[in-house]
């Protein structure tokens, strides 16, 4: 994810030029830098300059699967309530379901949060061999 606020208005240029869309809807451009779009000398620059400005966000394929492997077990099974109105099933998944009270605004904050811890404690922590944890205070 390329971080558009970080930008500099060349950089944003220089992006536009290899394929990327700014539409103003949203700070945050995904893509694959490595792979889609960055082929040519100018493109590794581009690349490499992004990188030094801290303007790009990206982890290696294997946190990717870890991630989507972890999420996938958290998120997998279902919940019942019985006639008497009591709830089963796994308690991630009750919390979402919030006793039956669960709405798209409750579920797409319960996500919200998610995403935030995740992002919380990957800026706190940092990965081994590719990136030292964040420096400063959270919001």
């Amino acid at each position: 994810m390329i971080d558009v606020e970080c930008l500099p208005d060349g950089q944003r240029t220089s992006l536009a030029e290899v394929g990327f869309t700014f539409d103003g809807s949203t700070d945050w451009l995904p893509g694959n830098l490595d792979e889609d779009y960055m082929n040519g000398p100018n493109e590794t620059i581009l690349y490499n300059s992004i990188l030094d400005r801290g303007c790009l966000y990206q982890f290696n394929i294997a946190v990717n699967f870890s991630v989507q492997s972890f999420l996938s077990s958290v998120f997998s099974g279902s919940v019942w309530e019985d006639p008497y109105g009591n709830i089963y099933g796994d308690l991630i998944q009750q919390m979402i379901y919030n006793m039956g009270n669960a709405s798209f605004e409750s579920v797409n904050s319960t996500f919200a949060n998610i995403s935030e811890a995740m992002t919380q404690h990957m800026r706190k922590n940092g990965v081994v061999n590719f990136s030292a944890p964040a420096v400063g205070q959270a919001p």
